[in-house]
């Protein structure tokens, strides 16, 4: 499967899932929306903007409403489903980070004692 990743502004990529998120959370949060708006809104290129609602729409998650040139996205229940469930990663995500750092922290702790000469 390709990878498909966009630059945010430190230099890093997001992944998928983030820009999927983006995209969602964009709709979610203004409504039905021209997709340029979105596109600026999600800062993404319009290339890989569009593969993106390929994407989204031929999974059921968003609708594509085309008016002679003007397209309109709009999320779905199913969308909103699966950004709920992305948020719930991304707080559980950051909750497991948290704990790891802690953890990782105290077992540096540990190992730098046991290196140490005896006093």
């Amino acid at each position: 499967m390709a990878r498909i990743s966009l630059r945010i502004d430190d230099g890093r990529k997001r992944s998928a899932a983030g820009i999927l998120h983006d995209i969602l959370s964009c709709l979610e949060s203004h409504g039905p929306s021209r997709k340029t708006r979105v596109m600026f809104e999600v800062a993404a290129n319009a290339a890989v903007f569009d593969r993106y609602l390929e994407k989204l729409s031929r999974a059921g998650l968003i609708t594509l409403s085309r008016d002679g040139r003007s397209t309109t996205l709009a999320i779905t229940e199913a969308g909103r489903s699966l950004l709920r469930d992305l948020e719930c990663f991304r707080e559980e995500r950051s909750r497991y980070l948290q704990v790891y750092g802690d953890v990782y922290e105290k077992l540096k702790a540990v190992v730098a004692q046991e290196a140490a000469p005896p006093s």
